[in-house]
């Protein structure tokens, strides 16, 4: 009977599935899922002040990087709307 080493039956492929499937964020964009997670109905300029510095106009960019990568999404209006957080990472 002829014996196999598991790798060379079974392509290792789950690491490359892995990272198809999980978008990369930084640190600051998990910070701001975590805190959109808790309080969605934050602004730009709470968000600012909750990550303790961060210019507004920086929290739009990663705001507007986690919309494309389709983790979050604004619902309702600029003033009455909320966050949802469609996948936490």
């Amino acid at each position: 009977m002829l014996w196999h080493k598991p790798s060379d039956t079974v392509p290792n492929t789950v690491p490359n599935t892995v990272s198809k499937t999980v978008p990369k964020i930084n640190d600051t964009q998990k910070e701001i899922l975590a805190i959109l997670t808790q309080t969605p109905s934050l602004t730009q300029k709470q968000i600012a002040a909750a990550l303790g510095g961060e210019t507004v106009r920086n929290v739009k960019y990663h705001l507007d990087t986690l919309k494309s990568k389709k983790l979050i999404e604004r619902v309702g209006s600029n003033r009455a709307g909320h966050w949802v957080v469609l996948q936490k990472v």
